[in-house]
């Protein structure tokens, strides 16, 4: 709609977009059906070895309906262009997991490994020991229905300063509301992380009847509360995102402009710490053969008997939190600024120079949490109180919070912050000819996840794995010469295009972490090797063999970090990529064509290496075993009529 007059123009544009399951969405059905049980025989799985089995499975769907409202209402005054708007989305998360009769039972050779270590036995022999690895006995649907609003709205304001310059502001506010579980099969959150001892588990108040349910007479096994709301974390009611930007064209032409903005911005979040919050007991029960503490442990679960498993915990039973448990979940915020200035030459090439950055908080990652520590870390807690790692603290002692079970966890704890300068030559089509060629330099650091102390992230700032210094593109389309023949030799040598596309880009980083950990109740995945100078070779001195200074590192003494720079401190071989295609059109009637086409991939047929191996302390450290593909030509047809 809209409306005007001489002074005034406004315009109002409302959008409604509804999913097509709206009905069921807004519980005018009794929505899809699942079946409560499927019947199948035990199956038996060994890790690392492809099985496969009719028992124990599971099906996983996750249909997802999105509907929303918007409103958008535009007024012109003058030099002001106001431009105001609404929106509401309502999203939900259906996962439903129909797990199999029957029994899983695993071999992972967690029994066989080294005393407090996570990885080294071998699967097999557990298989001949008779000990399980893991079992889960679930004999129902499991079903987690999710869902989400969001409220959002913005005012916007172009302010023509001149006529050649024009200011941009605006401010949006977000409120993301928490997810909710609408069958009350979740938990919510732990309360008490502030200390070491006494935590609590707060379901959602709409869970007291699915926990029943699910526990059928027995007790859970730890302290408990239900929420006074349906949320499965605390809302934010602070996403403010205030916007800037300004266009100036400093001659009198259109040929030069400068751009630049800075705005904040906020991720919605629709599916995080949505479609895993119930995969865990009470609602979800399975069991997994924990590291031997001991030489000779009598195994937990055996081969060919099928324990009670339990929907609560045993007294002494870390408890296991579930995929979230912190009760504040912020939204990520992503700080963004730029400068452009682009230059008209000629009639159709156009010069861009550009630099961009952006910093990042509360992002999202998922990694392990509440992990075992060496012995002298010190934990510090917000009621003030600190607990050090003792020689003779317990295994299972010596986490953060002893309590509860180590697992992995979705946290917004990450942080990044991005350069970038950019340079750009664009030819629009002219005389047959159409290219862009680019060039990026950039450098990216801060956390990603893959951190070995979890508890001092925000004092973590190491390289990432997207750090790829130099990137050089180049795309191009030609007509070749010949499109003004006529007769015999036209059809035959006109008409031909060629296009292509060139990618020259700084190696991948891979993960390097260390292979022989001396630190009880660690995996190498946790713990990255001592870093003693920059492990890159000249390529004068880069072989398939020694691919990085692998004398570099050095390995992690017991009961200490690595380094955390080394986790991302070696680069892969570097893209260098020549795509090329060639056509033409064959005139066979009116309205009737034929098309060849030739394509060639990696056109000179360069080596592109895989990522060496990077796990240190093993025979392949620093060596590259793997190439990508060679040439490719394909070959086609088209007939159209």
């Amino acid at each position: 709609m809209r409306w005007s007059s001489p002074d005034n123009d406004i315009g109002s544009v409302p959008t409604d977009f509804y999913g097509r399951n709206m009905a069921k969405e807004l519980g005018f059905t009794n929505g899809d059906r699942v079946p409560e049980k499927l019947w199948s025989l035990p199956s038996v799985g060994f890790g690392g070895v492809p099985t496969t089995g009719v028992g124990g499975g599971s099906v996983a769907l996750y249909p997802n309906q999105t509907y929303y409202v918007q409103d958008d209402l535009t007024f012109v005054k003058g030099r002001h262009t106001l431009k105001t708007g609404a929106q509401h989305v309502r999203f939900s998360a259906q996962g439903f997991f129909a797990s199999a009769g029957g029994v899983l039972q695993s071999f992972s050779g967690l029994y066989t490994t080294q005393i407090g270590n996570l990885a080294g036995g071998q699967p097999f022999a557990d298989f001949l020991l008779g000990t399980l690895g893991g079992v889960s006995i679930v004999e129902s649907a499991e079903a987690a229905y999710y869902n989400r609003h969001f409220w959002q709205m913005y005012f916007m304001d172009d302010w023509k300063l001149g006529t050649r310059l024009v200011l941009q502001l605006g401010v949006r506010y977000d409120i993301n509301l928490p997810a909710t579980s609408a069958n009350g099969q979740s938990l919510a959150w732990i309360d008490g992380l502030d200390k070491r001892e006494g935590q609590t588990a707060v379901f959602p108040k709409n869970a007291e009847q699915p926990l029943k349910d699910a526990l059928k007479g027995q007790a859970l096994g730890f302290p408990y509360r239900f929420s006074d709301n349906n949320w499965l974390n605390h809302p934010n009611w602070k996403d403010v995102q205030p916007r800037i930007g300004v266009a100036y064209r400093p001659f009198n032409d259109n040929r030069t402009v400068i751009r630049g903005g800075y705005g904040l911005f906020y991720d919605a979040n629709i599916n995080t710490s949505t479609t895993s919050l119930n995969f865990g007991r009470p609602f979800y029960v399975f069991s997994a053969t924990p590291a031997r503490p001991v030489v000779f442990e009598t195994p937990p679960y055996t081969f060919g008997q099928v324990p009670t498993l339990s929907a609560g915990f045993q007294p002494g039973e870390q408890f296991r939190s579930g995929y979230v448990s912190q009760p504040d979940w912020p939204d990520p915020h992503i700080h963004q600024w730029n400068i452009t200035v682009q230059r008209g030459i000629g009639h159709a090439l156009a010069l861009e120079a550009a630099y961009v950055g952006n910093h990042l908080e509360n992002g999202q990652t998922s990694a392990a949490w509440n992990r075992r520590y060496p012995i002298g870390y010190t934990f510090h807690y917000d009621d003030g109180s600190t607990f050090t790692v003792a020689s003779d603290t317990p295994l299972l002692q010596r986490v953060k919070y002893p309590l509860l079970n180590r697992g992995t966890s979705a946290l917004s704890w990450t942080h990044q912050t991005y350069h970038s300068a950019q340079l750009y030559l664009t030819q629009e089509m002219s005389h047959g000819l159409q290219y862009r060629v680019g060039y990026t330099t950039m450098r990216i650091r801060g956390t990603d996840g893959n951190w070995q102390d979890e508890w001092n992230v925000r004092d973590l700032n190491y390289t990432l794995s997207s750090a790829r210094p130099n990137n050089f593109f180049a795309t191009y389309v030609w007509e070749l010469p010949g499109r003004t023949l006529r007769g015999l030799p036209g059809a035959v040598l006109g008409g031909w295009r060629t296009s292509g596309i060139i990618n020259v880009v700084s190696g991948p980083r891979t993960f390097v972490n260390e292979g022989l950990v001396l630190t009880a109740g660690k995996s190498g995945f946790e713990v990255m090797p001592i870093m003693l100078r920059d492990p890159t070779l000249p390529s004068s001195k880069r072989t398939l063999d020694r691919w990085f200074d692998t004398d570099a590192f050095a390995q992690t003494p017991a009961n200490q970090f690595g380094t955390q720079e080394a986790v991302w401190s070696v680069r892969g071989d570097g893209l260098q990529n020549f795509d090329v295609a060639f056509s033409k059109f064959f005139h066979v009637a009116r309205e009737h064509r034929l098309q060849f086409r030739g394509e060639l991939f990696n056109f000179f047929n360069h080596p592109q290496f895989g990522a060496p191996a990077t796990v240190r302390g093993l025979a392949t450290f620093g060596k590259v075993t793997s190439a990508g593909p060679a040439r490719e030509v394909q070959l086609g047809l088209k007939y159209e009529f």
